[in-house]
């Protein structure tokens, strides 16, 4: 007997209501929950869209420039990662969060000397490097008009820092959000119009067009802080920020060698091939990195507001929960690498499956040690940080050099990820030695649960490389996890306080 038209509506309408009540309830704990946690979803949410439209325009920026403008390309914006920490000092990122924290009274005012000082950095710096281009240009092997381009991009790219970084601070999730998706849209529709229009120069079109973008939106948010603020040179405060600040240059570029250094070694040591297949291991590991950085983003502030209000286990407690779900997420992206490597390349590149999980358990240590970091940020001490990211880099050159010409690129991955434990080995004791120094407690973080947390993802990671001829058992328990993810991100969500 089929069942009559009326009991398949009244079925359907009851599935309806069911799939209703589930969307009222995942709403009602969204608007349940604190401004803070709301903030922190959002950021994170915003960074994997930036990170997503990214990739996304990739394959239209390799088909509307050849191979070697795209090369040229794409040396300008390594050049500019590099050059932007040293022409602005990295001013509106951990030293300006740390200090608009401190100064919450004075918020505006310290964001426009800030601001100054950053101007000043910027055209003291072009003064010289102008200077040495007259003397010898071949030096920089670049254009000086690509010079001007990465000093504008520099400028503005902070004054847009300081705003949102400002407004994370407060809390403030809308207007960066805005910002953020309106910037992430128009910037590649705004460099594929100047390419058509200009194909005479494709590269300088493809760079120049989102420069301009930046130096209208950073023109009118840095009149409008500097206007509120009303207060321009503070010498007090420049020779604080600069003191905090300098040591973290050296920082800053030895993370950059410690992260680039073994695939030219691979290149100059092995071949091409074999760089090309752990570039995509890496390019594919480094997914979960977009996750380090959006919960960076989202809840240093936090941090620091609990370090000024001698929260400090609540602040370890709550580091430990982002270390399980960050753990499982790397435990996750190793499950399904087979099918990561399928979507962004060939065939040919099949083995670098076996080393993304190495290079997620990287990314996870990478996570540990910056949330130990900040123990040092908030007490300014930047010389440990400079020292351990030094000799970690100068550890991993040695080993690279000493292992991969035995054991080829299989050998970069491990060697990598045994200087990052080094890494965060090094800082959780920094950070234990500071704890008892500043805060007068053992630590903030607890490291027997740290090295237990860590030993789960080293099973979790690994497990995953056996699965990998069981598709179906492997996609089982990528399920699992996947559903441990997001049972814990509801938990922490919930959990999330000010």
């Amino acid at each position: 007997m089929f069942p009559n038209r009326e009991s398949i509506f009244i079925q359907e309408v009851k599935e309806l209501n069911a799939v209703r009540k589930k969307i009222m309830a995942l709403f009602s704990i969204y608007t349940n929950l604190a401004v803070p946690a709301k903030a922190a979803m959002w950021y994170v949410v915003c960074t994997f869209f930036q990170k997503g439209i990214a990739t996304i325009t990739t394959p239209i920026f390799t088909r509307i420039l050849d191979v070697g403008e795209y090369g040229r390309a794409s040396t300008f914006y390594s050049w500019e990662e590099f050059a932007t920490v040293v022409i602005t000092f990295a001013l509106s990122s951990v030293v300006y969060t740390k200090g608009i924290i401190q100064r919450e009274e004075n918020a505006d005012a310290y964001t426009s000397e800030m601001m100054t000082l950053s101007f000043v950095t910027a055209i003291s710096s072009f003064g010289i490097c102008s200077l040495l281009y007259l003397i010898n240009g071949k030096v920089f092997a670049i254009d000086f008009r690509y010079i001007c381009l990465i000093y504008l991009s520099a400028v503005f790219t902070t004054i847009i820092d300081f705003y949102n970084q400002k407004n994370r601070v407060m809390y403030k999730y809308i207007p960066v959000i805005v910002l953020t998706m309106t910037m992430v849209l128009m910037k590649p529709v705004l460099a594929i119009t100047a390419i058509t229009l200009f194909p005479g120069d494709k590269v300088l079109a493809r760079v120049t067009a989102p420069i301009l973008l930046m130096a209208m939106i950073g023109s009118v948010l840095g009149y409008r802080m500097l206007r509120r603020g009303k207060s321009y040179v503070n010498l007090p405060v420049w020779k604080e920020s600069m003191l905090f600040v300098l040591p973290l240059i050296p920082h800053y570029l030895s993370q950059r060698v410690l992260s680039q250094s073994d695939r030219i070694m691979i290149q100059q040591m092995v071949g091409n091939d074999s760089a090309g297949i752990y570039s995509l291991a890496y390019s594919v590991g480094m997914l979960t990195n977009f996750l380090s950085v959006a919960i960076s983003n989202a809840f240093n502030p936090m941090m620091f507001r609990n370090f000024k209000e001698k929260n400090y286990r609540k602040v370890g407690a709550f580091s430990e929960k982002l270390m399980i779900w960050f753990a499982l997420c790397g435990i996750f992206f190793s499950m399904v690498s087979p099918e990561l490597v399928g979507i962004f390349a060939t065939k040919a590149y099949y083995e670098a499956i076996y080393i993304i999980p190495i290079i997620s358990l990287s990314m996870y240590f990478i996570f540990v040690y910056s949330q130990l970091i900040q123990v040092e940020y908030y007490n300014g001490k930047t010389k440990y940080i400079m020292v351990a990211t030094i000799f970690s880099a100068a550890v991993n050159l040695i080993l690279n050099f000493i292992f991969i010409p035995r054991f080829g690129y299989i050998a970069a991955a491990y060697t990598t990820l045994f200087c990052y434990i080094l890494y965060a080995l090094g800082h959780y004791i920094i950070a234990s030695i500071i704890s008892r120094e500043f805060f007068r407690i053992k630590s903030v973080f607890d490291g027997k649960k740290i090295i237990m947390i860590s030993i789960v993802a080293f099973i979790g990671s690994i497990g995953a490389m056996l699965l990998y001829r069981y598709t179906i058992p492997r996609w089982g328990a990528a399920a699992v996890v996947l559903l441990l993810i997001i049972q814990y991100t509801l938990r922490i969500l919930k959990g999330y306080e000010r």
